[in-house]
């Protein structure tokens, strides 16, 4: 049996103001052309399908074609991560076959969704993501009017217990078993494109929650199949833990980054984690240098890419965002950092007796990078005299 692990869609998701809408669909069509060409049998998408909680209309209908497309060829497991409402996905539930599983509600965290193929057996918990306020009380021992502790680790730990409970009590014999969790899971790399979720200063779990084993010592888990970090990476685990990451990059602290999906063949001892790479719909790069220089054609390569532009001149010059984008449409951040003032001087803080010019001369050598002129000091004084 194929199984390919996504998570993080983020549908409906822009990048400093640049819609994403074409970037989504083409990775659509990318998994779409993946679960055909390998034969795929289960997509899991272990959470954030959606960006927000109430997506657009846009958001929707690509969702709903994806989805309709995806379920002829292959069975979908979706579980709501922190973005996504659980609550409104999983009214979608009792409208959907069985060929597409949305599984929102805590309670059912120990209840799999067993999928047969090709005279195998895979048995996934799919995990919502845990908000530590709203199912501490859910995931409370039963019967003893216990409340879990504030925090991430106490309800994922309540939720694997569960999980490894029903896995003694109904031995996997021959299945393999997936765990699709959506959280931060201690020592993964973050990027700067992830909301947080820290509660109480702490937003992470320790891997040491998926080592449940049987009564002879053999771990029952055979894959955890995460969401919510976006760049795709390896955990330090008791069992394979897998961030599949976003299928494109949110920030640009993901730049550099391999975009990746993972395929598992259950057919496999170790289920062969393979990583398929994303298409790149349109690069993400940083630049930084003078102005002269972006002019001169020295990013000309750059053209099509988003881009964080630094402009490194001495002084900020004159319409500087529009001539960055005469050069290089596509640039998404335009800053100007001086290169000889690495670490910009905070202005002097006006004060009772502060005169007007001189705080206003003080902004514009801290904004401009230089000194005004003397024609612009006058023209200043000339305005603040006309408006006093």
């Amino acid at each position: 049996m194929k199984i390919l692990h996504t998570s993080d869609w983020h549908i409906g998701r822009t990048l400093h103001g640049a819609s994403l809408a074409d970037a989504q669909a083409n990775y659509i069509d990318f998994l779409h052309q993946t679960v055909v060409e390998h034969e795929v049998d289960v997509v899991l998408i272990s959470g954030d399908l959606f960006d927000r909680s109430i997506p657009s209309v846009e958001s929707l209908k690509l969702v709903r074609n994806a989805l309709a497309d995806l379920s002829q060829h292959a069975r979908i497991v979706i579980t709501p991560g922190n973005h996504d409402s659980a609550l409104r996905l999983g009214w979608l539930s009792p409208f959907l076959d069985e060929r597409i599983v949305i599984r929102c509600d805590v309670e059912d965290v120990a209840t799999p969704v067993r999928i047969e193929s090709r005279g195998q057996v895979c048995r996934i918990y799919p995990v919502p993501y845990l908000d530590p306020d709203m199912t501490r009380d859910v995931l409370a021992p039963a019967g003893t009017g216990d409340r879990l502790p504030r925090s991430h680790h106490a309800v994922l730990s309540a939720a694997l217990e569960r999980i490894g409970d029903h896995l003694r009590s109904d031995p996997p014999r021959g299945e393999r078993v997936i765990v699709m969790v959506h959280a931060f899971i201690t020592g993964a790399q973050e990027s700067d494109s992830e909301r947080p979720i820290e509660v109480g200063g702490v937003g992470d779990a320790p891997a040491s929650i998926f080592n449940i084993r049987d009564e002879h010592g053999h771990a029952l888990i055979d894959y955890v199949a995460a969401g919510h970090l976006h760049r795709p990476q390896q955990v330090a685990s008791p069992v394979p833990c897998y961030y599949s990451g976003s299928p494109m990059a949110f920030s640009f602290s993901e730049a550099r980054d391999t975009k990746s999906i993972v395929l598992l063949d259950t057919a496999a001892a170790d289920l062969a984690p393979r990583l398929l790479r994303t298409p790149v719909y349109r690069p993400l790069r940083r630049v930084s240098a003078s102005l002269a220089q972006i002019e001169e054609g020295m990013f000309a390569d750059y053209a099509q890419c988003w881009l964080e532009v630094t402009v490194t001149d001495t002084a900020r010059p004159t319409d500087l965002v529009a001539r960055v984008h005469a050069v290089l449409p596509h640039a998404l951040i335009i800053r100007h950092e001086p290169h000889d003032r690495t670490v910009r001087d905070a202005p002097e803080l006006a004060h009772a007796h502060a005169r007007p010019l001189d705080i206003a001369v003080s902004f514009l050598t801290d904004a401009g990078g230089v000194a005004p002129s003397q024609e612009e000091i006058e023209l200043v004084r000339s305005i603040i005299e006309e408006a006093s």
